[in-house]
Protein backbone atom coordinates (compact mmCIF):
# COMPACT_ATOMS: atom_id res chain seq x y z
CA UNK A 1 0.00 0.00 0.00
CA UNK A 2 1.28 3.26 -0.78
CA UNK A 3 1.02 6.38 1.53
CA UNK A 4 0.72 9.99 0.04
CA UNK A 5 1.68 12.44 2.71
CA UNK A 6 -1.05 14.73 3.57
CA UNK A 7 -0.22 18.31 3.73
CA UNK A 8 0.20 19.86 6.94
CA UNK A 9 -2.50 22.78 8.39
CA UNK A 10 -0.38 26.19 8.11
CA UNK A 11 -1.49 26.84 12.14
CA UNK A 12 1.56 25.99 14.20
CA UNK A 13 1.32 21.54 14.79
CA UNK A 14 4.04 20.04 16.96
CA UNK A 15 3.91 16.10 17.61
CA UNK A 16 5.32 13.91 19.95
CA UNK A 17 4.88 10.38 20.36
CA UNK A 18 5.83 7.91 22.90
CA UNK A 19 5.23 4.30 24.52
CA UNK A 20 3.21 4.70 27.54
CA UNK A 21 5.78 4.16 30.45
CA UNK A 22 3.76 2.69 32.73
CA UNK A 23 0.07 1.04 32.73
CA UNK A 24 -2.81 3.44 33.51
CA UNK A 25 -5.98 2.64 34.71
CA UNK A 26 -8.76 4.60 32.55
CA UNK A 27 -10.60 6.73 35.24
CA UNK A 28 -11.35 7.46 38.88
CA UNK A 29 -14.76 5.86 38.50
CA UNK A 30 -13.67 2.00 38.81
CA UNK A 31 -13.26 0.90 35.05
CA UNK A 32 -10.79 -2.09 34.35
CA UNK A 33 -7.46 -1.55 34.18
CA UNK A 34 -5.94 -1.03 30.44
CA UNK A 35 -3.09 -0.50 28.64
CA UNK A 36 -3.02 1.74 26.01
CA UNK A 37 0.36 1.72 24.90
CA UNK A 38 0.52 4.22 23.00
CA UNK A 39 -0.30 8.58 23.42
CA UNK A 40 0.55 10.87 20.81
CA UNK A 41 0.71 14.88 21.90
CA UNK A 42 -0.44 17.39 19.30
CA UNK A 43 -0.86 21.39 19.11
CA UNK A 44 -2.95 23.25 17.14
CA UNK A 45 -5.85 25.75 16.69
CA UNK A 46 -5.32 27.22 20.28
CA UNK A 47 -5.67 23.60 21.92
CA UNK A 48 -3.22 20.36 23.40
CA UNK A 49 -4.66 17.02 22.18
CA UNK A 50 -3.57 14.23 24.18
CA UNK A 51 -4.50 10.76 23.20
CA UNK A 52 -3.90 7.40 24.61
CA UNK A 53 -4.09 4.48 22.63
CA UNK A 54 -3.51 0.70 21.70
CA UNK A 55 -2.11 -0.48 17.76
CA UNK A 56 -5.88 -1.08 16.08
CA UNK A 57 -6.37 -5.00 15.77
CA UNK A 58 -8.18 -6.67 12.85
CA UNK A 59 -11.73 -7.36 14.06
CA UNK A 60 -11.99 -5.92 17.31
CA UNK A 61 -12.59 -2.04 18.17
CA UNK A 62 -10.18 0.46 18.80
CA UNK A 63 -10.42 2.77 21.82
CA UNK A 64 -8.96 6.24 21.88
CA UNK A 65 -9.21 8.34 25.07
CA UNK A 66 -8.62 12.23 24.07
CA UNK A 67 -7.92 14.73 26.74
CA UNK A 68 -8.03 17.84 24.94
CA UNK A 69 -7.07 21.32 26.40
CA UNK A 70 -7.11 24.90 25.83
CA UNK A 71 -3.56 26.68 25.61
CA UNK A 72 -5.00 30.23 26.47
CA UNK A 73 -5.87 29.32 29.99
CA UNK A 74 -4.82 25.12 30.07
CA UNK A 75 -8.33 24.54 31.28
CA UNK A 76 -10.16 21.78 29.59
CA UNK A 77 -11.73 21.80 26.55
CA UNK A 78 -15.67 22.25 27.06
CA UNK A 79 -18.28 19.97 25.68
CA UNK A 80 -18.20 19.43 22.14
CA UNK A 81 -17.40 16.24 19.02
CA UNK A 82 -14.85 14.43 18.73
CA UNK A 83 -13.84 12.34 15.78
CA UNK A 84 -11.17 9.80 15.07
CA UNK A 85 -10.29 9.15 11.29
CA UNK A 86 -8.11 6.51 10.09
CA UNK A 87 -7.67 7.16 6.08
CA UNK A 88 -5.91 5.52 3.22
CA UNK A 89 -5.02 7.99 1.22
CA UNK A 90 -8.42 10.14 0.30
CA UNK A 91 -10.27 7.11 1.38
CA UNK A 92 -11.83 6.62 4.95
CA UNK A 93 -10.70 2.87 6.01
CA UNK A 94 -12.22 3.77 9.52
CA UNK A 95 -13.55 6.31 11.69
CA UNK A 96 -15.79 7.19 15.26
CA UNK A 97 -17.08 9.71 16.83
CA UNK A 98 -18.47 10.68 20.60
CA UNK A 99 -20.79 13.24 20.59
CA UNK A 100 -20.10 14.33 24.43
CA UNK A 101 -17.31 14.28 26.80
CA UNK A 102 -16.79 10.97 28.72
CA UNK A 103 -15.60 13.24 32.11
CA UNK A 104 -14.26 17.46 32.24
CA UNK A 105 -12.12 17.30 28.98
CA UNK A 106 -12.08 13.63 27.97
CA UNK A 107 -13.73 12.09 25.22
CA UNK A 108 -13.13 8.24 24.68
CA UNK A 109 -13.62 7.50 20.93
CA UNK A 110 -14.13 3.79 19.68
CA UNK A 111 -13.91 2.94 16.58
CA UNK A 112 -13.69 -0.24 14.58
CA UNK A 113 -10.10 -1.71 13.42
CA UNK A 114 -9.39 -1.72 9.46
CA UNK A 115 -7.91 -4.19 7.42
CA UNK A 116 -3.93 -4.67 8.23
CA UNK A 117 -1.91 -1.83 6.56
CA UNK A 118 -0.78 1.49 7.32
CA UNK A 119 -2.97 4.39 7.64
CA UNK A 120 -3.08 8.54 8.15
CA UNK A 121 -4.74 9.29 11.65
CA UNK A 122 -6.69 12.69 12.16
CA UNK A 123 -8.35 13.71 15.25
CA UNK A 124 -11.10 16.29 14.81
CA UNK A 125 -12.83 18.54 17.56
CA UNK A 126 -16.85 20.89 17.09
CA UNK A 127 -17.79 22.71 19.97
CA UNK A 128 -16.99 25.89 21.24
CA UNK A 129 -14.37 26.30 18.04
CA UNK A 130 -13.04 23.63 16.10
CA UNK A 131 -9.75 22.06 15.38
CA UNK A 132 -8.22 19.27 13.44
CA UNK A 133 -5.29 17.52 14.63
CA UNK A 134 -2.75 15.57 11.83
CA UNK A 135 -1.02 13.28 13.30
CA UNK A 136 0.89 10.76 11.44
CA UNK A 137 0.80 7.09 10.77
CA UNK A 138 -0.95 4.00 12.63
CA UNK A 139 0.19 0.08 11.33
CA UNK A 140 -3.51 -1.91 11.72
CA UNK A 141 -2.49 -5.69 12.33
CA UNK A 142 -3.77 -8.62 11.87
CA UNK A 143 -3.22 -10.06 15.62
CA UNK A 144 -2.79 -8.91 19.19
CA UNK A 145 0.96 -10.48 19.05
CA UNK A 146 1.82 -8.58 15.93
CA UNK A 147 0.81 -5.39 17.86
CA UNK A 148 2.81 -6.19 20.79
CA UNK A 149 5.56 -6.90 18.85
CA UNK A 150 5.21 -3.56 17.00
CA UNK A 151 5.08 -1.59 20.47
CA UNK A 152 5.35 2.06 19.98
CA UNK A 153 6.38 1.47 16.17
CA UNK A 154 3.10 0.80 15.41
CA UNK A 155 2.73 5.03 15.07
CA UNK A 156 5.30 7.44 13.11
CA UNK A 157 4.76 11.08 13.33
CA UNK A 158 5.33 12.68 10.42
CA UNK A 159 8.96 13.12 8.85
CA UNK A 160 10.62 16.39 8.66
CA UNK A 161 12.87 15.58 6.15
CA UNK A 162 15.61 16.35 9.13
CA UNK A 163 14.37 19.87 9.03
CA UNK A 164 12.09 22.17 11.58
CA UNK A 165 9.43 23.83 9.81
CA UNK A 166 7.54 26.70 10.12
CA UNK A 167 5.91 26.45 13.76
CA UNK A 168 7.14 23.01 14.26
CA UNK A 169 10.01 21.91 16.27
CA UNK A 170 11.91 17.86 15.68
CA UNK A 171 11.81 16.18 18.97
CA UNK A 172 15.84 15.36 19.03
CA UNK A 173 16.17 16.03 22.37
CA UNK A 174 16.68 12.64 23.65
CA UNK A 175 19.72 11.92 20.71
CA UNK A 176 21.08 15.28 22.33
CA UNK A 177 20.92 14.10 25.60
CA UNK A 178 21.51 10.05 25.26
CA UNK A 179 17.99 9.23 25.08
CA UNK A 180 18.49 8.86 29.27
CA UNK A 181 16.53 10.67 30.16
CA UNK A 182 13.69 10.56 33.41
CA UNK A 183 9.66 11.23 32.65
CA UNK A 184 7.72 12.77 35.59
CA UNK A 185 4.43 12.21 35.01
CA UNK A 186 1.88 14.89 35.96
CA UNK A 187 -1.68 14.13 34.63
CA UNK A 188 -4.31 15.82 32.74
CA UNK A 189 -6.27 15.74 36.01
CA UNK A 190 -3.64 17.42 38.06
CA UNK A 191 -2.87 19.80 35.56
CA UNK A 192 -6.70 20.93 35.14
CA UNK A 193 -7.10 21.23 38.93
CA UNK A 194 -4.24 23.55 39.96
CA UNK A 195 -2.64 26.44 38.90
CA UNK A 196 -1.06 25.16 35.52
CA UNK A 197 0.43 26.60 31.98
CA UNK A 198 2.72 25.60 29.67
CA UNK A 199 4.24 27.83 27.50
CA UNK A 200 6.25 27.25 23.61
CA UNK A 201 9.21 29.32 24.08
CA UNK A 202 10.27 31.46 21.28
CA UNK A 203 13.86 33.52 20.60
CA UNK A 204 12.64 37.38 22.43
CA UNK A 205 14.19 40.89 22.32
CA UNK A 206 15.97 41.57 25.65
CA UNK A 207 17.58 44.44 26.45
CA UNK A 208 21.17 43.54 27.05
CA UNK A 209 21.95 43.38 30.89
CA UNK A 210 25.68 42.95 33.32
CA UNK A 211 24.78 41.16 35.47
CA UNK A 212 26.55 41.72 38.95
CA UNK A 213 26.20 41.00 43.02
CA UNK A 214 25.05 44.57 45.26
CA UNK A 215 25.36 44.85 48.81
CA UNK A 216 22.32 47.18 50.15
CA UNK A 217 24.06 49.52 52.44
CA UNK A 218 22.78 52.89 54.07
CA UNK A 219 22.60 56.05 52.68
CA UNK A 220 25.18 58.70 54.18
CA UNK A 221 22.70 61.10 55.42
CA UNK A 222 20.04 58.19 56.26
CA UNK A 223 22.37 56.83 59.24
CA UNK A 224 22.71 57.80 62.52
CA UNK A 225 24.87 56.12 65.30
CA UNK A 226 23.38 56.87 68.93
CA UNK A 227 26.43 57.07 71.68
CA UNK A 228 25.76 57.63 75.17
CA UNK A 229 26.45 61.92 75.75
CA UNK A 230 27.53 61.32 79.33
CA UNK A 231 28.34 58.14 81.75
CA UNK A 232 24.88 57.25 83.80
CA UNK A 233 22.38 54.80 84.66
CA UNK A 234 19.71 53.64 82.48
CA UNK A 235 16.49 53.35 84.89
CA UNK A 236 14.00 50.92 84.35
CA UNK A 237 11.30 53.10 85.38
CA UNK A 238 12.34 55.77 82.95
CA UNK A 239 12.55 53.33 80.07
CA UNK A 240 9.51 51.45 79.91
CA UNK A 241 9.05 52.01 76.12
CA UNK A 242 12.82 52.46 74.96
CA UNK A 243 13.45 51.94 71.16
CA UNK A 244 13.39 48.26 70.21
CA UNK A 245 14.62 46.96 66.83
CA UNK A 246 12.27 47.38 63.98
CA UNK A 247 10.69 50.29 65.63
CA UNK A 248 10.15 53.11 63.05
CA UNK A 249 10.90 56.67 64.20
CA UNK A 250 10.70 60.26 63.53
CA UNK A 251 12.93 63.06 64.10
CA UNK A 252 12.71 64.19 67.66
CA UNK A 253 10.87 60.87 68.40
CA UNK A 254 12.06 59.45 72.10
CA UNK A 255 14.96 56.50 72.31
CA UNK A 256 15.79 56.50 75.55
CA UNK A 257 16.93 57.76 78.59
CA UNK A 258 19.89 58.33 80.52
CA UNK A 259 20.45 59.24 84.60
CA UNK A 260 23.55 60.85 85.04
CA UNK A 261 24.94 60.54 88.24
CA UNK A 262 24.91 63.72 89.83
CA UNK A 263 28.35 63.98 91.38
CA UNK A 264 31.88 63.40 90.61
CA UNK A 265 34.18 64.95 87.85
CA UNK A 266 33.56 64.87 85.27
CA UNK A 267 29.59 64.05 85.50
CA UNK A 268 27.53 65.48 83.31
CA UNK A 269 25.85 67.79 85.97
CA UNK A 270 29.49 69.09 86.15
CA UNK A 271 29.55 69.70 82.73
CA UNK A 272 26.36 70.98 82.77
CA UNK A 273 27.25 73.68 85.49
CA UNK A 274 30.16 74.58 83.48
CA UNK A 275 28.95 75.48 80.28
CA UNK A 276 26.01 77.45 82.24
CA UNK A 277 28.89 79.24 84.30
CA UNK A 278 30.47 80.39 81.35
CA UNK A 279 27.43 81.35 79.74
CA UNK A 280 26.78 83.77 82.55
CA UNK A 281 30.23 85.41 82.45
CA UNK A 282 30.39 86.02 79.04
CA UNK A 283 27.30 87.88 79.11
CA UNK A 284 27.98 89.46 82.50
CA UNK A 285 31.63 90.21 81.00
CA UNK A 286 29.64 92.38 77.26
CA UNK A 287 27.65 94.14 79.73
CA UNK A 288 31.26 95.20 81.42
CA UNK A 289 32.63 96.02 78.37
CA UNK A 290 29.94 98.40 77.00
CA UNK A 291 30.39 100.69 79.80
CA UNK A 292 34.00 99.87 80.16
CA UNK A 293 34.14 98.92 83.44
CA UNK A 294 36.49 95.72 82.10
CA UNK A 295 39.35 96.07 79.51
CA UNK A 296 39.25 94.52 76.16
CA UNK A 297 42.00 92.03 77.16
CA UNK A 298 39.65 90.84 79.76
CA UNK A 299 37.15 90.74 77.93
CA UNK A 300 38.77 88.50 75.28
CA UNK A 301 40.13 86.55 78.04
CA UNK A 302 36.15 85.23 79.13
CA UNK A 303 35.21 85.13 75.69
CA UNK A 304 38.02 82.21 74.58
CA UNK A 305 36.49 80.45 78.23
CA UNK A 306 33.29 80.77 76.54
CA UNK A 307 33.96 79.42 73.39
CA UNK A 308 35.94 76.30 75.14
CA UNK A 309 33.85 75.19 77.33
CA UNK A 310 30.97 75.84 74.97
CA UNK A 311 32.60 73.70 72.01
CA UNK A 312 33.53 70.94 75.08
CA UNK A 313 29.96 70.69 76.16
CA UNK A 314 28.37 70.31 72.15
CA UNK A 315 30.71 68.11 71.25
CA UNK A 316 29.45 65.67 74.30
CA UNK A 317 25.98 66.09 72.89
CA UNK A 318 26.70 66.11 69.26
CA UNK A 319 24.40 64.25 66.74
CA UNK A 320 22.01 63.90 69.68
CA UNK A 321 19.18 65.61 70.84
CA UNK A 322 18.66 65.62 74.35
CA UNK A 323 16.60 67.18 76.89
CA UNK A 324 17.08 67.39 80.63
CA UNK A 325 14.42 66.87 83.01
CA UNK A 326 14.30 66.73 86.50
CA UNK A 327 12.01 63.64 88.52
CA UNK A 328 8.97 65.80 90.33
CA UNK A 329 9.52 63.45 93.14
CA UNK A 330 13.44 62.81 93.72
CA UNK A 331 14.48 65.80 92.10
CA UNK A 332 16.63 63.68 89.80
CA UNK A 333 17.70 65.22 86.44
CA UNK A 334 17.50 62.58 83.50
CA UNK A 335 18.57 63.15 79.83
CA UNK A 336 15.94 62.13 76.85
CA UNK A 337 17.90 61.15 74.13
CA UNK A 338 15.64 61.96 70.49
CA UNK A 339 16.22 60.56 67.00
CA UNK A 340 18.28 63.00 64.86
CA UNK A 341 16.39 61.33 61.95
CA UNK A 342 13.44 59.32 60.93
CA UNK A 343 13.77 55.97 59.96
CA UNK A 344 14.23 52.64 61.42
CA UNK A 345 15.79 51.26 64.55
CA UNK A 346 18.61 48.70 63.60
CA UNK A 347 20.05 47.67 66.63
CA UNK A 348 19.74 48.32 69.79
CA UNK A 349 23.08 47.48 71.78
CA UNK A 350 22.01 48.62 75.54
CA UNK A 351 19.13 47.29 78.16
CA UNK A 352 16.78 49.44 80.57
CA UNK A 353 19.04 48.73 84.39
CA UNK A 354 22.00 48.92 82.43
CA UNK A 355 25.14 51.31 83.96
CA UNK A 356 26.37 52.68 80.42
CA UNK A 357 29.96 54.71 79.93
CA UNK A 358 30.16 58.04 77.77
CA UNK A 359 30.90 57.88 74.48
CA UNK A 360 29.50 53.97 74.43
CA UNK A 361 27.02 52.78 71.56
CA UNK A 362 23.58 52.55 72.32
CA UNK A 363 21.29 52.12 69.02
CA UNK A 364 21.28 52.79 65.27
CA UNK A 365 18.70 53.86 62.91
CA UNK A 366 18.84 53.58 59.52
CA UNK A 367 16.39 55.17 56.50
CA UNK A 368 15.51 52.71 54.12
CA UNK A 369 13.29 54.65 52.41
CA UNK A 370 16.36 55.58 49.99
CA UNK A 371 19.07 53.15 49.86
CA UNK A 372 22.29 52.57 48.23
CA UNK A 373 23.08 49.61 46.10
CA UNK A 374 27.11 48.75 46.12
CA UNK A 375 28.17 46.47 43.52
CA UNK A 376 32.36 45.61 43.20
CA UNK A 377 32.06 44.43 39.26
CA UNK A 378 34.69 42.74 37.37
CA UNK A 379 36.40 44.83 34.58
CA UNK A 380 35.19 43.56 31.26
CA UNK A 381 32.05 43.76 33.42
CA UNK A 382 32.46 47.43 34.36
CA UNK A 383 33.21 48.53 30.77
CA UNK A 384 30.51 46.39 29.51
CA UNK A 385 27.82 48.76 31.24
CA UNK A 386 28.54 51.88 29.75
CA UNK A 387 25.64 54.41 31.07
CA UNK A 388 23.38 52.21 32.99
CA UNK A 389 19.79 52.38 31.67
CA UNK A 390 17.85 50.91 34.74
CA UNK A 391 18.34 47.49 36.57
CA UNK A 392 16.43 44.32 37.92
CA UNK A 393 17.19 42.87 41.25
CA UNK A 394 16.47 39.52 42.65
CA UNK A 395 15.86 39.62 46.11
CA UNK A 396 15.42 36.56 48.13
CA UNK A 397 13.22 34.94 49.27
CA UNK A 398 10.58 36.29 46.36
CA UNK A 399 9.20 34.88 43.38
CA UNK A 400 9.20 37.90 40.91
CA UNK A 401 12.12 40.58 41.17
CA UNK A 402 12.73 44.13 41.47
CA UNK A 403 12.38 46.50 38.38
CA UNK A 404 14.09 50.14 38.81
CA UNK A 405 13.29 52.12 35.69
CA UNK A 406 15.99 53.99 34.14
CA UNK A 407 15.09 57.51 35.60
CA UNK A 408 15.08 55.65 39.07
CA UNK A 409 18.55 54.31 38.66
CA UNK A 410 21.19 57.11 40.16
CA UNK A 411 24.80 55.73 39.29
CA UNK A 412 26.33 57.78 42.55
CA UNK A 413 30.04 56.56 42.21
CA UNK A 414 32.29 55.09 39.81
CA UNK A 415 34.90 53.93 41.44
CA UNK A 416 38.30 55.06 40.09
CA UNK A 417 40.28 52.63 42.44
CA UNK A 418 41.12 49.26 41.21
CA UNK A 419 41.26 46.33 43.57
CA UNK A 420 43.76 43.46 42.94
CA UNK A 421 42.61 41.10 45.40
CA UNK A 422 39.41 40.96 44.08
CA UNK A 423 39.91 42.21 40.55
CA UNK A 424 36.77 44.26 41.16
CA UNK A 425 35.71 48.16 40.48
CA UNK A 426 33.40 49.19 43.41
CA UNK A 427 30.32 51.31 41.78
CA UNK A 428 27.20 53.00 43.97
CA UNK A 429 24.12 53.08 42.71
CA UNK A 430 20.88 55.00 44.64
CA UNK A 431 17.69 53.86 44.05
CA UNK A 432 13.95 54.41 45.96
CA UNK A 433 13.13 51.54 48.18
CA UNK A 434 9.75 50.61 47.87
CA UNK A 435 7.47 49.04 49.96
CA UNK A 436 11.00 48.75 52.09
CA UNK A 437 11.28 45.36 49.79
CA UNK A 438 15.39 45.74 50.61
CA UNK A 439 17.14 45.35 53.44
CA UNK A 440 20.19 46.96 54.70
CA UNK A 441 22.67 44.41 54.62
CA UNK A 442 21.36 42.18 52.22
CA UNK A 443 23.12 40.73 49.35
CA UNK A 444 21.20 40.74 45.63
CA UNK A 445 21.89 40.07 42.64
CA UNK A 446 21.59 42.98 40.06
CA UNK A 447 21.59 42.56 36.64
CA UNK A 448 22.28 46.52 35.59
CA UNK A 449 20.71 47.13 32.10
CA UNK A 450 23.00 48.74 28.79
CA UNK A 451 21.55 50.61 25.93
CA UNK A 452 21.95 47.36 24.28
CA UNK A 453 19.52 44.89 23.10
CA UNK A 454 19.45 41.23 21.96
CA UNK A 455 17.68 38.52 20.99
CA UNK A 456 17.57 35.44 23.56
CA UNK A 457 15.48 32.37 24.63
CA UNK A 458 13.83 33.37 27.88
CA UNK A 459 11.27 32.12 30.14
CA UNK A 460 8.92 33.67 32.44
CA UNK A 461 10.47 34.02 36.40
CA UNK A 462 7.67 31.70 37.57
CA UNK A 463 9.13 28.99 35.50
CA UNK A 464 12.59 28.34 37.24
CA UNK A 465 12.88 26.13 40.35
CA UNK A 466 16.06 27.05 42.27
CA UNK A 467 17.32 23.86 44.25
CA UNK A 468 20.46 22.83 45.68
CA UNK A 469 22.38 25.48 44.43
CA UNK A 470 20.57 24.65 40.90
CA UNK A 471 18.38 26.11 38.62
CA UNK A 472 15.60 23.93 36.41
CA UNK A 473 12.62 24.07 33.90
CA UNK A 474 10.21 21.54 33.67
CA UNK A 475 9.60 20.54 30.00
CA UNK A 476 6.57 19.25 28.12
CA UNK A 477 7.66 15.56 26.37
CA UNK A 478 4.11 14.76 26.16
CA UNK A 479 0.59 15.48 27.39
CA UNK A 480 1.35 14.37 30.72
CA UNK A 481 5.29 13.90 30.65
CA UNK A 482 7.70 16.32 31.39
CA UNK A 483 11.73 16.17 32.27
CA UNK A 484 13.35 18.24 34.90
CA UNK A 485 16.17 20.27 32.74
CA UNK A 486 18.81 21.98 34.31
CA UNK A 487 19.47 25.51 32.78
CA UNK A 488 21.92 28.60 33.04
CA UNK A 489 20.39 31.31 33.53
CA UNK A 490 21.46 35.06 32.58
CA UNK A 491 19.88 38.57 31.99
CA UNK A 492 16.44 39.39 33.44
CA UNK A 493 13.85 42.13 31.71
CA UNK A 494 10.27 42.80 31.89
CA UNK A 495 9.55 39.72 33.86
CA UNK A 496 11.73 37.28 31.75
CA UNK A 497 14.86 35.55 32.27
CA UNK A 498 17.40 34.60 29.32
CA UNK A 499 18.29 31.16 29.55
CA UNK A 500 21.46 30.75 27.95
CA UNK A 501 22.28 26.70 28.28
CA UNK A 502 19.85 24.29 28.39
CA UNK A 503 17.02 25.31 26.82
CA UNK A 504 15.95 25.91 23.03
CA UNK A 505 13.17 28.42 21.18
CA UNK A 506 10.25 25.88 20.66
CA UNK A 507 10.62 23.34 23.84
CA UNK A 508 7.74 23.52 26.00
CA UNK A 509 8.03 24.90 29.18
CA UNK A 510 6.04 24.80 32.49
CA UNK A 511 5.57 28.64 33.22
CA UNK A 512 2.75 28.35 35.99
CA UNK A 513 2.46 25.24 38.64
CA UNK A 514 6.10 24.63 38.26
CA UNK A 515 6.49 23.35 42.12
CA UNK A 516 3.20 21.03 41.86
CA UNK A 517 5.43 19.02 38.66
CA UNK A 518 8.41 19.15 40.97
CA UNK A 519 5.92 17.45 44.27
CA UNK A 520 4.59 15.16 41.23
CA UNK A 521 8.18 14.33 40.93
CA UNK A 522 8.97 13.55 44.45
CA UNK A 523 6.09 11.45 44.74
CA UNK A 524 7.34 9.21 41.34
CA UNK A 525 10.52 9.05 42.96
CA UNK A 526 8.53 7.18 46.41
CA UNK A 527 6.32 4.95 43.76
CA UNK A 528 3.13 6.77 44.11
CA UNK A 529 0.59 5.58 42.09
CA UNK A 530 0.04 7.11 37.94
CA UNK A 531 -3.35 6.69 37.55
CA UNK A 532 -6.31 8.91 36.28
Amino acid sequence: MKLKRLALLPAALLILASCAAEDRQAGKDGQDHEDHGISMTIWNGGMELFAEFHPPVQSEKTRFTVFLTRLEDFAPVPDGKVTVVLRDGGRIAASGSADHAARRGTWIVELPAPEPGDYEIAVSYNGTGSAVFEAGFLTAFATEEEAAHAGDGAFREYAHDGHTHAGEVENDHDHDHGGDVETIAFLKEQQWNTEFMIEEIHRVMMRAAVPTIAEVVPRQSGFAEIVAPVEGYLRIGHNQDMAVPGRRVQPGDRLLTICPPLEGAGSWIERRLAYDRAKQEFERAERLLAREAISQREYDEIRKDWFVEKASFETIMQGVEAESAADSETGEIHLILKSPVGGIVASVDVMPGQTIDAGQPLMTIVDPSVVWLRADMFEKDYYRMGVPRGAELLIPGMDVSMRIADADLKLLSRGGIFDRESMTIPVIFEIENTDDLLKIGQVVQMDIYTSEEMAAVAVPEKAIIDEDYARYVFVQRGGESFEKRAVTTGARSGGLVEITEGLRAGERVVTRGAYSVKLASSKSETGSAHVH
